[in-house]
């Protein structure tokens, strides 16, 4: 993901009228990372951004945030879900949730595209009937895949199939739920338990997908 200078220009303006009573910008700099956050009324720190390419960047970035003076609770507006920070305490149950919400919806318009694009944690070779009654973009696609690629083809003919919604494709894609979730909840069904656990182990990623730039 890239940021353009508009976006940067934007952020670093720092207009009074986003501050909502704190203080103007504060920045920690890291050769592989940063942060941004303001200083509140009642002892509060409020991270604006924390972004880290390495983890020995993200432990240290937090590792100041947490020892500034004066300062009792830090707020951070999105949090990945499986974020290591509660670990970097010595209380973990001091990191508390407030809300979740939503970053960015994904819609698969090209299905051969989109799961020929990435990777998968495991091999994986199954054909996927993609239901979509709304744009009609959906149908029977062939995916094969690994580690080190995959290809994803229409798929002709009879023969068994998984049926997934079109609205849960994009979570599975990007690693966001699981497939045994989302068969679940009626979204995805797969007839065969190993088939199942075969999709829930290809489409795991190695981290929450998370939304962190607004536009």
């Amino acid at each position: 993901m890239s940021r353009s200078d508009a976006w940067w220009d934007d952020a670093l303006r720092d207009r009074e009228s986003r501050r909502g009573g704190a203080s103007g910008l504060f920045h920690l700099a890291h050769p592989d990372g940063y942060a941004s956050y303001r200083i509140a009324p009642e002892r509060t720190c409020r991270v604006v951004s924390l972004f880290a390419a390495t983890e020995e960047a993200r432990i240290a970035l937090w590792r100041v945030l947490l020892a500034l003076d004066l300062v009792e609770t830090i707020t951070v507006p999105d949090l990945a879900l499986d974020d290591p920070l509660p670990h970097l305490l010595t209380d973990p149950r001091q990191v508390r949730t407030t809300g979740l919400t939503d970053g960015m919806w994904a819609r698969v318009l090209d299905v051969p595209a989109a799961l020929s694009a990435r990777r998968y944690a495991v091999e994986v070779d199954v054909v996927l009937d993609v239901r979509d009654p709304f744009l009609d973009r959906g149908g029977r696609f062939r995916l094969r895949g690994g580690p080190d690629g995959a290809a994803c083809e229409p798929a002709d003919g009879p023969g068994t199939a998984v049926p997934v919604d079109a609205a849960a494709l994009g979570s599975l894609l990007l690693g966001g739920e699981r497939a045994t979730t989302l068969a679940r909840a009626g979204l995805l069904e797969a007839g065969d338990p190993a088939t199942l656990r075969r999709l829930d182990a290809a489409f795991l990623a190695d981290r929450t997908p998370q939304h962190g730039t607004e536009f």
